[in-house]
């Protein structure tokens, strides 16, 4: 090359290096006079694309520390939600609203239809596959409050039951079985189901009672959900094939119990985001694992481009080799030699235009900026 031959040293080696650099430093402090007129224009190049360079390599600047802010990739756990249709929420309940959040991705992966039986409100929420809505009305539920079958006591059980179409003596000939809420009294199997509302005694004012608006009228089944004849015959049982082996979801008087009751399914997602700082390192310290594996991908203008993102002298001498656009190949290898065998951290071929790294010795910024060094000057 031009400058080896000035210097009258061989192309690529330490001495022509250190010649440059000299002259760089001349340069920078003596203005352009100070250099040889047949160099002047080279050294100029090098001195205001890589002015910073030459002070890593000058012991007094081995010290210098960066701070250094690495993408990091966070895995993170959270809930599967849906969100309630705008036609449906405007008449849910708060609680009945954030149940349909939590379970209807669930209940919609059985394929099926679902419902949401808002006890503590007195109303029933119907919904297709796809969540949207299909009924809501008023509903009679247990005279007795509680969420736990207990004994002789009327009460609507809360928790996630299995729909079952099943025949029945209400209008309709059909109910939908709670299936995990069969119970026993006595000799007697029971099982809590939801239906068209029971009629037999006209004391009880069951469809006077869904009629209104109170909350307070809700409560006289035995257990049953109980709806509006209408609801049932032209809301529910056209639906039926599509409800049957669904879920329902009964929202239990003590809302509280609602968390523990109907918790959402969770996923586990990957997100980037800024790493903890690394402060303190020097220009002898290990590369970044992000900036190791671009080099070992042959891809040295992503790793100056990392480093270049470092405050200090790392970063201004990686941002200055950069904006020299080298175009050269780097391999990272095990046990690397050079010529005569001797171990070496890495070293430049000018002939295939390419940077060694040892695998172990070579990845820190100090060796790797030394070699792109040599690149950046082996054909000026």
């Amino acid at each position: 090359t031009v400058l080896a031959t000035h210097y009258g040293v061989a192309p690529d080696s330490q001495e022509l290096l250190s010649k440059v650099l000299l002259d760089v430093v001349r340069f920078t402090n003596k203005g352009i006079e100070a250099v040889n007129r047949a160099i002047r224009s080279f050294i100029k190049q090098i001195a205001n694309g890589l002015m910073s360079i030459a002070l890593i390599f000058n012991p007094a600047q081995l010290i210098d520390t960066f701070s250094y802010n690495p993408v990091k990739v966070y895995t993170e756990t959270i809930e599967i939600k849906a969100t309630v249709p705008a036609d449906a929420r405007a008449n849910m309940s708060a609680e009945a609203v954030k149940v349909y959040e939590s379970m209807a991705p669930a209940a919609q992966a059985s394929g099926k239809g679902f419902m949401i039986a808002d006890k503590p409100a007195g109303r029933l929420h119907v919904f297709d596959v796809d969540g949207n809505l299909i009924a809501q009305d008023t509903a009679l539920y247990g005279r007795d409050y509680g969420d736990v079958l207990q004994g002789e006591k009327r009460v609507t059980p809360a928790g996630k039951y299995t729909l079952k179409v099943a025949p029945s003596s209400y209008a309709g000939g059909k109910a939908f079985e709670l299936v995990e809420s069969e119970y026993r009294v006595g000799n007697t199997d029971y099982v809590i189901a939801v239906h068209a509302a029971y009629l037999g005694d006209k004391t009880e004012k069951r469809e006077e009672r869904l009629a209104t608006a109170a909350i307070s009228d809700k409560r006289i089944s035995y257990g049953c959900i109980n709806t509006k004849h209408e609801t049932f015959l032209n809301k529910l049982m056209p639906n039926a094939a599509k409800l049957d082996g669904g879920m329902v979801f009964v929202i239990p008087d003590e809302v509280a119990l609602s968390d523990t009751l109907f918790k959402p399914q969770t996923k586990t997602v990957q997100r980037t985001g800024p790493g903890k700082a690394l402060r303190g390192a020097t220009v002898g310290d290990p590369l970044h694992p992000a900036i190791i594996a671009c080099l070992k991908s042959d891809d040295l203008p992503t790793a100056l481009k990392s480093m270049a993102s470092m405050s200090g002298m790392v970063g201004k001498v990686a941002g200055a080799l950069l904006r020299a656009n080298i175009d050269t190949s780097v391999k990272v290898v095990d046990n690397l030699t050079d010529e005569a065998g001797k171990p070496v951290a890495g070293f430049f071929d000018p002939q295939t235009n390419t940077i060694f790294l040892d695998s172990k010795a070579g990845l820190n910024s100090h060796v790797a900026l030394h070699e792109a060094l040599h690149a950046a000057t082996s054909h000026v």
